[in-house]
């Protein structure tokens, strides 16, 4: 009969075996002309199986790639099943063996209670669990798991190994015939190449023999005759390569047949082995659970059949025989309270401070009688209340503290650990708390007084440098950076170590007239200034100047180069300058010319003044840091910074002292003559462009050269004038003369 169609690749995809109809040896059959099921034989039911997949991987061109893709497809399944079935057992017995000894221990546990209801049925079933259990671990050890597993095992090995081999051996044949083809082209093209050539030298001898005087004719008779025997040459090497191409084609075919064969074998056995695998351990799986099964069907009907409400009554009835009654109510009689009594000196002690007794207690039925104290008891009971209130409050109450201090018990520097008393203010480390010895002193006396701390208190709070009017950690750091730091590559810039830093701030935090800085490095020295002025509550420009600065930064933006704009945002900076309190002027001065000093070296520590803007900038022009504002101001501080910067001595020339190196630039203004303040050219002059006078009022209004000068920008009222307790010190003062309108104009 006519075979039936090859099938799909599909269709060889999965195992054989789910064509089976049964797990019986006879369960798989073939279809026969009535559409009814002829049962055959395994042995039939292979050879028809290898017949028809040699059929159908000989007819397809990829027959052999699709052969060996097959057989790794089978390689991975049965290596997929080995693995399941190795781990299942490990799984049951691990979980077998943890059943075995729950049911031995419950079974002990529940031996004492046999006279409850169900005892007899529930030991029975612990019992027959702990035996299928026994069963499970014997079904899944070691020698028997192996001896079950060793055909799939087998067929694995056996097969990979040909599978290797057969691919190897197919790519080699396959290699040689195509060498072959390509030298066959080779000798081809030669072939054909000498035969035209050979062709070309016939005409040309030809014609040479019948021309007249025939002067060339021996010439042209060596050329064919060389041409001749190389032709002769080229065609046996031509007719050589196409019978060696020919026969390692047949040599081809015949590996060809032999690899699909033999992978055909391999794939069908493999199908043998596994079913023969599964088919006996479910076998042996319905042999170990069988026994099981039957008894605990007997004890479901045991259980139907049990009384427990019986079994219940039995059992109480049982245990009270055994126990021994005993009369509860006799046993226990109301109690009454019987009072302690005290010694005969401290009854009287108590008598004396008018106390009364506390061992008696107090009610209607207390035959005690407070007596009313006299004014001198009364007093000393008050003045031993304010002592018990006194010793409660000697205990400290710690928040965190973000202020580089030094341990008040360890000595040490600290800062991310640190935390500090809100009554008394000392700071210690965390760990330190628990071993600190002393106890708060919450009275004003015992706080900080002002001026003692560095990090964290305000620029007026602390003690300024009497000859420049800044705080000591900021003119001892800088002249320090001035000596041998302006040509350090990265200066402000570059990060230093952590441990370092703290050090240097819990130093400056005890005294900073005493630290010694020759010594520290230049990176430590420039992050501790950093630290200080981000640690400052109130920036170098306080908030309410700040909004003046930033103005003048965004005009000097928009105006994109113009030199005119830029003339006028220096002297607008120059006046909101003169504006600042004593303090924060003479700070802003005195940073604000070291830097231009860092600048001037920017070819070798790399920091221009656009780049000190961005580190400076943001601190020193510090806004609300919990707001959106502060992230949308940061380009105009940093472009504020930078025109500080490269014009310091247009701005601060009044305030920087006579014979500075930044005042003997081109750029530098022409110092003020104190003898002729009335001159119409000195700055100092009421009536001068550039006077403070000129621009605001006596009474704080702007006049006509305020809106000729500042153009959009109004700048604020000045503040009033200073007092003798808050007047700067000599070299940061600045005389202020305010005159009325008309004075001006006069």
């Amino acid at each position: 009969p006519p075979l039936p169609p090859p099938p799909s690749s599909a269709s060889l995809a999965g195992p054989p075996l789910a064509a089976t109809s049964g797990g019986g040896s006879a369960g798989r059959g073939r279809q026969g002309k009535g559409g009814e099921y002829e049962d055959i034989g395994d042995e039939q039911d292979m050879h028809l199986a290898r017949e028809k997949l040699k059929t159908f991987l000989s007819g397809r061109s990829d027959g052999v790639a699709l052969a060996l893709q097959k057989a790794k497809d089978w390689s991975k399944y049965s290596k997929d099943l080995i693995s399941y079935l190795e781990k299942r057992c490990q799984l049951e017995q691990e979980h077998a063996r943890k059943v075995a000894q729950l049911c031995k221990s419950t079974i002990e546990n529940i031996s004492d209670h046999s006279d409850l209801g169900c005892h007899g049925p529930a030991t029975m079933l612990l019992k027959e669990h702990s035996e299928i259990a026994s069963r499970c671990v014997e079904f899944c050890a070691g020698p028997t798991h192996y001896v079950r597993t060793l055909p799939l095992n087998d067929f694995k090995t056996k097969h990979e190994k040909l599978r290797k081999s057969l691919k190897e051996l197919w790519a080699k044949e396959s290699k040689r015939v195509n060498d072959n083809a390509s030298h066959l082209a080779k000798t081809k093209t030669k072939y054909l190449q000498l035969a035209q050539d050979w062709e070309r030298s016939l005409l040309t001898r030809r014609k040479e023999e019948t021309s007249r005087y025939r002067l060339k004719l021996d010439k042209r008779v060596k050329e064919e005759l060389d041409i001749r025997q190389k032709l002769e040459d080229a065609r046996r090497s031509y007719r050589s390569a196409i019978r060696t191409s020919g026969a390692s084609l047949e040599e081809l075919k015949v590996t060809r047949e032999k690899i699909l064969s033999q992978l055909t074998d391999s794939m069908l056995a493999g199908s043998r082995a596994v079913k023969e695998v599964l088919a006996q351990y479910q076998s042996e799986e319905i042999k170990c659970l069988s026994p099981g099964l039957e008894n605990l069907m007997r004890l479901e009907k045991a259980t139907e059949v049990h009384r427990p409400a019986m079994c219940t009554l039995e059992g109480v009835l049982n245990a009270s025989q055994k126990m021994e009654h005993i009369d509860v109510t006799a046993a226990h009689q109301p109690a009454t309270f019987e009072p302690h009594e005290l010694a005969v000196d401290a009854a009287a002690f108590l008598s004396e401070m008018g106390e009364i007794n506390r061992c008696v207690p107090a009610g209607p039925t207390s035959t005690s009688t407070s007596p009313v104290p006299s004014p001198h008891t009364a007093r000393r009971q008050t003045a031993m209340a304010m002592d018990m209130k006194q010793q409660r409050g000697d205990l400290h109450a710690f928040i965190k503290h973000a202020v580089p201090s030094k341990c008040r018990h360890c000595k040490h520097a600290c800062y991310f650990q640190a935390v500090s008393c809100t009554k008394c203010g000392i700071v210690c480390h965390r760990k330190c708390t628990e071993l600190l010895v002393l106890r708060c002193k919450s009275s004003e006396s015992e706080k900080p007084q002002r001026g003692s701390g560095v990090f964290g208190n305000s620029l007026a709070a602390q003690f300024c440098d009497l000859e420049k009017g800044v705080p000591i950690i900021v003119a001892r750091i800088t002249e320090a950076l001035e000596q041998r730091g302006l040509q350090t590559k990265g200066l402000y810039r570059i990060s230093s170590v952590k441990s370092r830093v703290e050090k240097l701030c819990a130093d400056f935090e005890s005294d900073p007239r005493a630290v010694d800085v020759e010594d520290v490095d230049v990176h430590t020295l420039a992050a501790v200034l950093k630290l200080y002025f981000r640690q400052l509550p109130e920036p170098v420009v306080p908030p309410e100047h700040s909004k003046w600065f930033l103005q003048v930064a965004a005009e000097r933006t928009a105006a994109h180069g113009d030199a005119a704009v830029k003339k006028k945002c220096v002297e607008k900076t120059r006046q909101l300058v003169e504006r600042l309190p004593p303090v924060n002027r003479a700070t802003l001065v005195h940073i604000l010319c070291h830097l231009r000093r860092v600048s001037d070296h920017s070819d070798v520590n790399m920091m221009k003044p656009s780049n000190l803007g961005i580190v400076f900038g943001p601190t020193i022009l510090r806004t609300d840091t919990g707001s959106l504002d502060s992230i949308i101001d940061m380009p105009n501080q940093t472009v504020m910074l930078e025109l500080m910067i490269n014009h310091c001595a247009e701005i601060f020339g009044r305030f920087i002292p006579q014979g500075d190196e930044l005042l003997s630039g081109p750029t530098s203004p022409v110092p003020d003559d104190p003898q002729h303040p009335d001159d119409p050219m000195s700055p100092m002059s009421p009536a001068s462009p550039t006077s403070p006078g000129a621009m605001f009022s006596s009474d704080g209004s702007a006049v006509e050269t305020d809106a000729v000068l500042l153009g959009a920008v109004s700048l604020p009222p000045p503040p009033p004038p200073p007092t003798s307790a808050d007047s700067p010190s000599p070299a940061t003062a600045i005389t202020t003369t305010t005159t009325t309108p008309a004075a001006a104009a006069a």
